[in-house]
């Protein structure tokens, strides 16, 4: 969850700190994205433009969350990793220990 995640990255008891910084950049990028809109609208004359400007912004949205949640390195379990952790320990011969680098590639994002 976000909490979790904004709980992980204060390294140094300064949640309210992350918190606050991470609200920030959201207000910042919807600004953002509100004056493009707002300098786009009077070119967008045609649905069939509107829709592909839709599915195009869309997929990238998708696509950037998909890496953003792909690039967090999760140290603590969750059914998923320690699954994923024993069975990795039982199947292999050396009996290794995956790392949490390890664990979160072959954790499935869509679970």
């Amino acid at each position: 969850t976000r909490a979790c995640l904004t709980q992980r990255q204060a390294k140094r008891d300064n949640l309210s700190d992350v918190s606050a910084k991470d609200g920030s950049q959201e207000t910042a990028v919807n600004l953002l994205g509100l004056g493009i809109g707002f300098v786009l609208t009077p070119f967008l004359v045609s649905q069939t433009i509107i829709w592909c400007l839709f599915a195009v912004f869309t997929f990238f949205h998708l696509l950037f969350n998909y890496f953003a949640v792909r690039s967090v390195i999760m140290e603590t379990f969750n059914q998923s990793r320690a699954s994923i952790l024993m069975q990795h320990y039982f199947d292999s011969d050396t009996k290794a220990i995956l790392t949490p680098e390890e664990c979160n590639k072959k954790e499935s994002v869509l679970q």
